[in-house]
């Protein structure tokens, strides 16, 4: 999971993208839907932990949004 670089929010649900492109593409999709709860996000830092099992558990600590949609109206950010 480590190689994934943005995220599309879509409410409060994450979809990872290793692309920009993809991850724009996917993001315009829902806003031509209608959908207005959708944010592009870049993951800027990651994290490796361990969990109580002993794994090692990716997680990203820092986003920096690309591109939010208000009222299903793709903006720049």
């Amino acid at each position: 999971m480590s190689s994934y670089k943005y995220i599309v929010w879509v409410g409060s649900i994450p979809n990872y993208f290793t692309d920009y492109q993809k991850a724009e593409d996917y993001f315009l999709d829902w806003c031509h839907e209608g959908y207005d709860d959708i944010e592009l996000t870049r993951i800027d830092a990651y994290k490796m932990e361990r969990d109580i099992l002993g794994n090692l558990v990716f997680q990203e600590t820092k986003e920096t949004t690309l591109d939010r949609a208000i009222g299903s109206e793709a903006i720049d950010v």
